[in-house]
Formats: structure tokens, sequence, C-alpha cells
């Protein structure tokens, strides 16, 4: 009987959540997302949860105007260029979105949309989006902030790969989706900066433990650290952020202002 009970109560979850995607409703999809059974979500569903999230549902087909030719004298100088930006972020970003099974045209709208709203500009080594890191680790964990700083570690040295991919670079396919859903629903891209200042809190003692630690190794253990989250972490994650985002005074948030984003310019 219980297992009946269970089996409607799945068959009632996923067609709410299915009539909530086709409605665009972004208040029942945000509900949908609280159920215990979020990591269940099809391919499907999360294809159209995300094309909603990112304002590409209906979208048309922006590569029809390309006939599919690379014949252009400077061929030879896009391909190496683009390569070397492929290199830097593109397969982490696009592995999440490939395993929609999303059609061609959705996929780059997809992922244009994610690079144009949710990659900042100067991703690179010194680049302003850490600075911020730096200012926001300093504000709510000066202990740890100062440990870093006496090691000579800062943002960049470990956090490049996490900005750059959304952490699709170190979380596994199922925490990167679960992640990807609560995150792109906030449709808000500084929030970003806040996940990462609680991955850093949650490992606080374990850095601060670590005093005999290489700085090479440190920064090897920070890097590595968004590999430990799991599925059901993600909640607390998210939570979290919002916790230290509305807790950061608004002359820091203010910083964020001058960060550009949608316009991703690699090293």
């Amino acid at each position: 009987m219980a297992d009946a009970v269970e089996e409607v109560l799945l068959a009632s979850w996923d067609q709410d959540l299915a009539e909530a995607l086709d409605s665009g409703s972004d208040i029942e999809m945000e509900k949908s997302l609280t159920q215990e059974e979020e990591e269940e979500i099809p391919p499907q569903q999360r294809a159209k949860m995300w094309k909603i999230a990112l304002n590409v549902a209906g979208k048309g087909n922006s590569l029809s105007p390309w006939d599919g030719v690379l014949d252009l004298p400077e061929q030879t100088v896009i391909h190496n260029r683009s390569q070397q930006l492929i290199e830097l972020s593109w397969p982490h970003l696009l592995k999440p979105l490939l395993g929609l099974q999303l059609p061609r045209c959705d996929l780059y709208n997809c992922f244009y949309a994610i690079m144009n709203k949710y990659i900042p500009r100067d991703c690179v080594q010194k680049g302003r989006p850490f600075h911020l890191c730096s200012l926001l680790l300093q504000y709510h964990e000066p202990e740890l902030c100062s440990f870093l700083d006496t090691k000579k570690i800062t943002p960049d040295s470990y956090a490049i790969n996490w900005l750059g991919s959304l952490f699709a670079s170190h979380c596994l396919a199922p925490v990167t989706q679960a992640l990807w859903d609560n995150y792109l629903q906030q449709g808000d891209p500084f929030v970003i900066f806040f996940l990462m200042l609680v991955i850093l809190v949650n490992a606080k003692e374990s850095i601060l433990s670590q005093e005999a630690t290489s700085r090479e190794q440190m920064i090897k253990m920070l890097e590595d650290s968004p590999a430990l989250l799991e599925t059901e972490d993600i909640e607390d994650l998210m939570s979290l952020a919002q916790y230290y985002y509305s807790k950061t005074p608004l002359s820091l948030r203010k910083v964020c202002q001058p960060l550009e984003l949608g316009t991703y310019r690699g090293a």
C-alpha cells in the first residue's frame, strides 16, 4: 500500500512540474524545486525549466543564417583562437547542457545565454571578479582571509574554474544539475560569489588546520573542494549563500555594479 501511495505522489508531482514548466510559471517552478524528488527531474523537463530560466524558451534558431561553411580567409586564426577559448571553460559549461539532449539550436541558445548573463568579464588571473571575492572573504571571514593572505593564496589561484564553469569543472554531473536548477532560477548572476564564499566557509576548519601544508598543496585542496558537494547539500548551500548575500552591506554590494557580465573575455 505504501509503495502504491508513493507512486501516486510521484506521478502527481511529475504532472504538476510538467504543467508548471509548460505554463512558464516561475512561482510554480520554484515550488517544484523544493520537492524531495528534485534529483529525479527527467532531462526533458529539466531542459524546459532551464530554457524558461534562461529566457530562451520559444526563441528562434539563431544558427539559421549560418550555412555551416567554414571558409573565411582567416579561418585558421579563428580556429586557433576559438580553441584557446574552448579550453578555458567551455567543455565544462557545455557538459551539463549536452546531458539534456537538446536540439542544436536550443543548445546554442542556452549556452549563449549562460555565457552572456552568468560568466563575468575578466575571469582571469588578477581579474576584477576575484577582487570582489577577496573583499567578501575579508568582510565575512577575516581570520580565514588573513590565513590565506599569509600563504599568498588569492581567489584567482584556485577559483577561476569555479567561476568560469559555474562549478561544473569540479562537481559531479548530478550535483551540477541540482546546483544549476536552483542557481538559474535565482536569475541573479552575483549569487555565484556567495556560493564561492560558502564553500570556503565550510572548508574553514580544514584550511586552518593545514598550517604546514605547502602553498601549492593548499591551492590544489581549495580548487578541488567543490568536488565534495553532494546533491543533498545544494539546498543548504543556496540558503547559506542567500544569507551571506543579505548580510553583506550595501556599500560592499555596490562593488558588484562595475563588474561586467555578459561580455566574457578569457585569457
